[in-house]
């Protein structure tokens, strides 16, 4: 049995719609670039494999990608690195990951990553995050 299908039954055994996974990526914009164009990658996979594709973003070029595929987008500033909106951030994307059924979050960035993995933890969702490269803090 290969890694991807191994994958493919643990995440299908999980999902709550039992129609096979509903999976939400968070990331901060859908502007030009690798994490985009991975998310659209990721979202075409998904749906492939008889999942769901979900992506929380502020939007951008690319959104009309993932409406081609038929993905699901939902526009919402979680790119913001004020942390004094956070909170009503989380609340929102809580109300998402419910009403959409998510069975995994995967989060793309660090700031989204704030938002995103309280609301999944909350709900008992997974999480997966993954890192594109090291944040430097360059405001010595």
């Amino acid at each position: 049995m290969t890694t991807n299908m191994r994958t493919a039954g643990f995440v299908k055994s999980h999902s709550q719609s039992g129609k096979g996974p509903v999976i939400v990526q968070v990331l901060p914009a859908l502007v030009r670039g690798g994490v985009e164009r991975g998310t659209i990658e990721m979202a075409r996979a998904i749906i492939d494999a008889g999942g769901k594709a979900v992506v929380i973003s502020s939007g951008g070029p690319l959104v009309r990608h993932l409406d081609r595929i038929g993905a699901v987008h939902h526009t919402l500033p979680v790119g913001v690195k004020n942390p004094l909106a956070w909170s009503s951030l989380r609340r929102r994307v809580k109300r998402i990951l419910k009403d959409e059924g998510a069975d995994v979050v995967h989060v793309r960035s660090r700031v989204p990553a704030q938002i995103a993995l309280p609301a999944a933890k909350s709900l008992g969702i997974i999480s997966v995050s993954t890192v594109h490269g090291r944040f430097q803090n360059t405001s010595r």
